[in-house]
């Protein structure tokens, strides 16, 4: 009787050779460990699906940090005030910009754009804390100031109003508006020289301007300027969009100031028409009381 041998025990198998696919090759000739490696085209796509991955994620952060972002979502509002303002629904209009105003408080325009609304409809002390808020911004912002300005002006606090000229002319020196306001102002807290500063100022930035030369003409009679009030008559009679009231004002102007003469002369070609063009008589020299020195 034969016996058999035990085999030795082996804690490891021998190690396993199988084919990376099938073929005719022996299975001894690819080992397993290099079937475990990926191909360089499969590594490439893992990495190139890997990049699309991350700059899609970036994208999408981008776009999450744009909804989040104070702002953005306060100017998203403020177009929906205007679109309600532009059909005529001021109190919705008004809501739109409060809600802007308290999502995102540090920017001025959504306060400001709330505080005109709040004019609109009478609420004039709101409107004061609104516009006073927006100038908190640290920016000096030209029609924030303007706005605070006639503020002040129609409450009758016409030096916090000039104060408020000064810083809205100080970013826009070249705005004929808020010089014209700033001159009225001036105009009716008895103050004409002052006022002749301004509107010189505005005449160098719009020397054409019907507005500028019609408030020239009145401050400069008032101070005795004569020439130069006859100067601002005579171009608003010639190039006024009113001609028979400016030629009116300027047979007038004759008439206050001794030369009836001219006066008549003026008055004539109101009464001949003012469809055609029309030859004013020849201005002044002098006028007697003029201040001639000043001019």
């Amino acid at each position: 009787m034969r016996t058999t041998r035990p085999t030795a025990f082996q804690p490891f198998p021998a190690r396993v050779h199988l084919p990376l696919c099938p073929s005719s090759r022996s299975a001894t000739d690819t080992p397993l460990r290099t079937s475990l490696l990926p191909a360089p085209s499969v590594r490439l796509a893992v990495a190139l699906l890997t990049l699309t991955t991350w700059l899609l994620l970036c994208a999408a952060g981008r776009a999450r940090a744009e909804e989040t972002d104070p702002v953005s979502v306060a100017r998203e509002t403020v177009e929906e005030g205007d679109r309600f303002f532009a059909r005529g629904l001021v109190r919705s209009a008004c809501t739109q910009y409060g809600l802007a105003a308290a999502t995102a408080p540090e920017w001025w325009y959504p306060a400001y754009k709330k505080a005109l609304c709040d004019l609109a409809r009478g609420q004039v002390r709101n409107a004061f804390y609104l516009l006073s808020r927006a100038t908190l911004s640290g920016e000096k912002v030209f029609y924030v100031h303007l706005a605070l300005a006639r503020w002040y002006s129609a409450q009758g606090l016409g030096e916090k109003a000039l104060d408020e000229y000064e810083t809205a002319l100080a970013t826009n020196k070249g705005s004929v508006e808020a010089l014209l306001d700033a001159a009225d102002l001036l105009i009716r807290m008895e103050r004409p020289g002052d006022a002749l500063l301004l509107l010189r100022r505005a005449e160098h930035h719009a020397p054409s301007n019907l507005a500028v030369q019609h408030r020239l003409a009145r401050v400069c009679e008032k101070l005795r300027y004569l020439r130069s009030a006859e100067s601002s008559y005579r171009y608003l009679a010639r190039a006024g969009v009113n001609r028979r009231r400016d030629l009116a004002e300027l047979s007038r102007f004759y008439s206050r100031n001794g030369d009836p003469e001219r006066a008549e002369l003026v008055l004539a070609l109101l009464k001949n028409g003012t469809s055609r063009s029309i030859e004013l008589p020849p201005a002044r020299e002098s006028f007697p009381g003029s201040d001639t020195m000043q001019e």
